[in-house]
């Protein structure tokens, strides 16, 4: 994980949708094995041993340190059915590396803990409750939004979304959510609130497909940064803010009927404007597709992610006046074999890469790994 933007707290929210399907498929199952006696509450632990090797530990953008490492991890989910309406989801993701280089960056480490509860009332309406912590102690490239280009990024979150939620016939649903998040990190980066409202509009079609059209409106507020001057010179006694407009389109779809194959789409803009003279102002246009194939013994799945930023006041330099753009590449591989009921092997291939037309913007990496996953 190497960008700041928050990709973390959005893989977050993937995980909790993850688990809102697996539990979803849980319930499926069990639904078609009637001898089998109904389980309301169901978990699994997975532990992760593996290594690898990673060929810029510093995302930079000339003499990239590389290392070899050593990994571990744990997967804790729990589950609570809906048969009686109320649905509990919690999940726990954490890793730590530990690189064998030496040097600036001997570790990173990261912690995700989602729980979702929904509840289910009357006439097609439900409520529910996201809460998310993440821990994340990790390289960065922090300058889509920070005057910082790299920096070790050490800190805390904490998010709440309550929801509200109407099934309409044919499978379509409308979705109002108010998410809050409090962010604590270690200088050189500062503390902020963000908060805002998620209305989502959904349709479920064959084979448990479904597309998602959402718009996200958040406010950020940072505890100590100033703004900016269009020249970026702080400007004394003054408090930064962002305001945010995202609208994206998420379309999953399973090609077969035992949803072997499976294709994620998704497309969006994003709009950031600060309260200053708008040097931190940019649209982000993004698109991403992952292919997923699945048996019993083998799950084989790819993405890549494509992001365009184009900022309205920002340039290149003192001397160049040209307006900085940059173009964000991540491509990610991986592949998962079943030996044993409780053990499978897995390998990975991650690649990112930044195209600017600022050169300090540039980088990229490369990121290999593999290693067993033992559940219990």
């Amino acid at each position: 994980m190497s960008r700041l933007r928050f990709d973390c707290i959005l893989n977050a929210r993937l995980v909790g949708f993850v688990c809102f399907c697996a539990a979803t498929a849980t319930l499926h199952a069990q639904k078609e094995a009637p001898l089998k006696p109904l389980s309301v509450w169901d978990k699994s632990v997975n532990l992760r041993f593996g290594g690898g090797y990673k060929d810029n530990l510093l995302l930079a953008n000339t003499r990239p340190l590389a290392s070899g490492f050593v990994a571990a991890g744990i997967d804790l989910m729990v589950v609570r059915l809906p048969t009686d309406g109320a649905q509990v989801v919690f999940f726990l993701n954490g890793e730590d590396i530990r690189y064998l280089a030496g040097g600036p960056v001997d570790k990173e480490q990261s912690l995700i803990a989602v729980l979702q509860v929904k509840k289910n009332l009357a006439e097609n309406w439900s409520v529910g409750l996201e809460s998310q912590y993440i821990y994340q102690d990790q390289v960065v490239d922090a300058s889509t939004t920070e005057t910082n280009q790299t920096v070790l990024a050490q800190g805390n979150s904490f998010t709440a979304r309550p929801t509200i939620r109407r099934d309409f016939s044919k499978n379509t649903w409308l979705e109002l959510g108010l998410g809050i998040n409090r962010q604590y990190f270690k200088a050189p980066l500062d503390d902020y609130w963000e908060g805002g409202p998620k209305l989502t509009l959904g349709h479920e079609y064959g084979n448990r497909s479904e597309w998602a059209l959402s718009y996200d409106l958040s406010r950020r507020a940072y505890d100590n940064r100033e703004q900016l001057t269009k020249d970026g010179i702080p400007i004394a006694q003054s408090s930064l803010e962002f305001d945010r407009h995202e609208f994206d389109l998420a379309v999953r779809n399973n090609w077969d009927r035992k949803r072997q194959w499976r294709t994620t789409t998704k497309l969006g803009v994003e709009l950031n404007e600060d309260n200053g003279s708008g040097y931190f102002d940019y649209k982000r246009y993004y698109v991403a597709q992952q292919l997923r194939f699945q048996t019993s013994k083998w799950e084989l799945q790819g993405r890549i992610k494509f992001s365009y930023y184009d900022y309205t006041i920002q340039t290149v330099s003192n001397t160049n006046t040209a307006l900085r753009n940059r173009t964000d590449v991540i491509l990610n591989l991986r592949g998962e074999r079943q030996l044993t009921k409780a053990i499978k092997l897995y390998g990975a291939f991650e690649h990112e890469r930044v195209i600017s037309n600022r050169s300090i913007d540039q980088y990229r990496v490369n990121v290999v790994s593999g290693g067993v996953d033992w559940e219990f």
